[in-house]
C-alpha cells in the first residue's frame, strides 16, 4: 500500500490484516502489534507506536500517525511504515506503506503557521 504524497500535519490512517501462516486465515496477533516509521536512509526509527485492534474483525489492525514536525516529519522527505507482530507463534513484520511529505499546493486551502515555518526552514537550508 502506498500513499504518494501527504502534507505536513496530516494524519495518516492505515490498516493491515494479520494471517495465520499455516492456513492464511485471519488470525489475531499475540500481544500488541507495533509500528516504526523510517525516514529515507536513516536506520533509526523517527517514531514508534502501537497498532489498535479493530473491534469485531479478527486480526485486523489500524494505526494513526500525525505527520507533524514535532513527530519528526519534514517536507520533502520520504518515509516508510513497518509493522511487527507475533502471529501464530511466529515473529512477523512488513512494510505496509510509504509516502512523501510535500508542501500544500496553492488553492488547497490557506497555509498554516506550520506550513510557513516549513517553507522558511527549507529556504534557509
Amino acid at each position: 500500500m502506498s500513499h504518494a504524497n501527504l502534507y505536513l500535519d496530516d494524519v495518516l490512517t492505515d490498516f493491515w490484516q494479520a494471517s495465520q501462516f499455516s492456513t492464511g486465515a485471519a488470525y489475531a496477533a499475540t500481544g500488541t502489534p507495533t509500528y516504526a516509521v523510517l525516514e529515507e536512509t536513516t536506520d533509526t526509527p523517527i517514531l514508534t507506536g502501537n497498532c489498535a485492534a479493530i473491534s469485531g474483525l479478527t486480526g485486523a489492525y489500524r494505526l494513526q500517525i500525525t505527520l507533524s514536525a514535532a513527530n519528526g516529519f519534514e517536507v520533502g522527505k520520504c518515509y516508510g511504515v513497518r509493522v511487527a507482530a507475533v502471529v501464530d507463534g511466529v515473529n512477523a513484520a512488513a512494510f505496509i506503506t510509504k509516502f512523501k511529505v510535500v508542501f500544500k499546493p496553492y488553492g488547497a486551502g490557506c497555509l498554516t503557521q506550520a506550513d510557513i515555518t516549513a517553507i522558511i526552514t527549507q529556504l534557509k537550508a
